[in-house]
């Protein structure tokens, strides 16, 4: 009796780990390292939701950030990230205002959470996932 007990207290455990999501979310409290960030999911809602009409739907500077494929092509300054080079992408610099003009130029600072995405998604290494 005492051995199956143990048998389902240790499978129970094991199981539980197992079928949780070790994610590829990004969730509070998480190691930036074990955090899968996704392009498509992640970054480019961030864009959607402020970089209004400059940047997408536009091409303010001659940057869009309508895809993946027009944010890596970049805009009149050239390339705008590094992959898995955060402090060293424009993006990262304008967004965090260490290069001004601080973006979103016409709006808000993007929160502290929306950066983190988008400098772990550079640190990741920029994938179109």
């Amino acid at each position: 009796m005492l051995k199956g007990t143990i048998f389902l207290i240790i499978f129970g455990l094991f199981f539980a780990g197992g079928c949780s999501d070790f994610g590829d979310r990004i969730t509070d409290g998480q190691d930036p390292a074990d955090t899968l960030v996704y392009f498509s999911r992640d970054i480019q809602p961030i864009f959607n939701a402020n970089c209004g009409g400059c940047h997408v739907g536009g091409n303010q500077g001659g940057l869009t950030l309508d895809s993946y494929a027009t944010l890596m092509k970049g805009g009149d300054s050239g390339p705008v990230v590094r992959a898995g080079l955060p402090d060293s992408s424009l993006l990262v610099q304008r967004i965090e205002g260490t290069i001004q003009p601080r973006m979103p130029l016409a709006g808000q600072p993007l929160s502290a959470a929306d950066i983190q995405a988008i400098r772990r998604w550079i640190l990741q290494g920029t994938h179109n996932n």
